[in-house]
């Protein structure tokens, strides 16, 4: 069973559409949780409101997009897969009232400056107003729902006051698989500190989709590049307490922690190396057991690790 329900469509849409379209709306516009009834006229203004242009409606989860059906059923298609290959990792079946919510930023000229840190500073970024920074897995009356930010191309100016035209893709399959990861975690009771469950969402994110929609491990995926080159000043100490508010960093009021993910990525896939088990499940079952003060043992093992990472792909 599959449905599509554009906005052009709204004055004759099927019930079932009709019926997924007032939850999402609900989930994704606050003000409208009070509303007793909606025209059709209304639903639509609510659906422009959320930033939403097409709804893809599945038996096993619902897609909302500003995209043309086309892309909705790329972003489908890549989100569909790798939530089955997520849940065969992670020997879990997610519940099928999952809502994707994607949302189209808003790239005007934007300004990015090295951190020194592997990344960027990047400024210019707007996001609709009735969203905040967020690109994260929640629950709400009853419901799971993600929302996935998808930037299109932009135009950077470079440090040395260049400017140069690249895509930040903000919706690639990478992003899917990371907030997926968290969504699955979630279900399976797979939850810890945020060094945990960012450095395990990295490794998924950085695995990719075989024929046989498997999801393989990437020897040396750019995180643990970044890890390999830049850990020397960090412990594992830095990882373990890594506990940054995302709302405050996102608007200015906490610095970012910004090699927090690639250490925490670096120090998972250390640990999953050297855990016994016969599944990716009840390895990562048996490192959140793992007392913290056992983790910090393993410090000089952990260096050693990171400093013997291949250099042939960085």
């Amino acid at each position: 069973m599959r449905n599509r329900l554009h906005l052009s469509f709204l004055k004759s849409p099927s019930l079932f559409a009709l019926l997924t379209t007032l939850v999402v709306v609900f989930l994704t516009v606050p003000a409208l949780v009070g509303c007793r009834s909606l025209s059709t006229e209304e639903l639509a203004d609510a659906l422009r409101q959320a930033d939403i242009r097409c709804l893809a409606v599945e038996p096993d989860m619902t897609i909302t997009s500003p995209f043309d059906p086309g892309y909705t059923d790329r972003l489908l298609e890549a989100t569909r897969g790798n939530l089955l290959a997520i849940e065969a990792l992670l020997e879990v079946d997610v519940p099928s009232t999952l809502v994707v919510h994607f949302v189209a930023l808003d790239m005007p000229n934007i300004e990015a400056r090295a951190d020194g840190e592997g990344g960027f500073d990047i400024t210019g970024l707007r996001v609709p107003e009735h969203h905040g920074y967020r690109a994260f897995a929640r629950s709400s009356r009853g419901a799971l729902m993600v929302t996935i930010y998808v930037a299109p191309r932009g135009t950077m100016t470079t440090d040395d006051g260049g400017r140069v035209s690249m895509t930040f893709d903000f919706g690639s399959a990478s992003t899917i698989r990371h907030e997926l990861a968290h969504v699955c975690a979630g279900v399976a009771g797979l939850s810890g500190r945020t060094w945990f469950n960012e450095g395990f969402a990295e490794e998924i994110e950085s695995r990719e989709l075989d024929e046989a929609g498997a999801l393989q491990v990437t020897p040396l995926p750019r995180s643990l590049r970044v890890a390999r080159d830049r850990h020397g000043p960090y412990s594992i100490d830095d990882v373990l307490d890594w506990d940054e508010d995302f709302g405050r960093v996102s608007s200015g009021e906490e610095q970012a922690f910004r090699l927090g993910r690639p250490l925490s990525h670096a120090l998972v896939r250390f640990l999953l190396e050297r855990t016994q088990g016969t599944s990716l499940r009840k390895k990562l079952e048996c490192i959140l057991a793992t007392e913290p003060e056992k983790i910090r043992a393993l410090e000089a093992e952990w260096k050693a690790w990171m400093n013997a990472l291949p250099r042939s792909q960085g």
